[in-house]
């Protein structure tokens, strides 16, 4: 997790039921901006492949992100709407 942690703790690994023979990244929360700016995905996501996990090809695979709601907007009616958009956009494209 030296890559992952390396200047904060950004994630843990953990058991879920729901993947074969794997284990889920499971971040702290942040927001969309720490995301975006600063979380180190790239260098996470080729240190990955380069030890030959698989997110694709694959019958199960997670990744478990924590989003604060201000993320979505500033009322609560605006976060709501933007996280039934959000739902519905995994529900139609889960495959």
């Amino acid at each position: 997790m030296s890559v992952v942690n390396r200047q904060a703790e950004h994630l843990y690994c953990k058991h879920d039921g729901s993947i074969d023979e794997g284990f889920e990244l499971v971040s702290y929360p942040m927001t969309l901006d720490y995301h975006i700016a600063t979380m180190p995905w790239l260098d996470i996501l080729t240190m990955a492949q380069r030890l030959g996990y698989l997110s694709y090809q694959t019958s199960t695979c997670g990744l478990h992100i924590h989003v604060n709601r201000n993320s979505f907007g500033t009322t609560e009616e605006v976060q709501e709407e933007a996280i039934a958009r959000v739902l519905y956009f995994f529900e139609k494209h889960w495959e």
